[in-house]
């Protein structure tokens, strides 16, 4: 049996389109870019950025905190102190 998928999940709604596209153009203009560069710049920002797999994995390779005050007495002491 084959799987029916929404209208919009492979013909999006030209009215979104054209919105979203008018929202590029305005963005460019007061930057003084051109589309592609808005969007190359957004690409390079998103390929930057970690993954949440990876920050995980970072995680993972950090050694556990021991021997810590629990945090409720840092805060409690702080308080007092002022």
């Amino acid at each position: 049996m084959m799987l029916s998928y929404p209208r919009a999940y492979h013909d999006p709604d030209p009215r979104r389109a054209r919105g979203f596209h008018r929202e590029a153009k305005t963005r460019t203009a007061r930057e003084e870019l051109t589309v592609s560069d808005f969007a190359l710049r957004g690409l390079r920002g998103a390929v930057a950025r970690p993954t949440f797999a990876e920050i995980s994995a970072r995680i993972r390779l950090l050694e556990p905190v021991e021997d810590a005050p629990p945090a409720a007495e840092l805060v409690r002491a702080e308080r007092d102190e002022r």
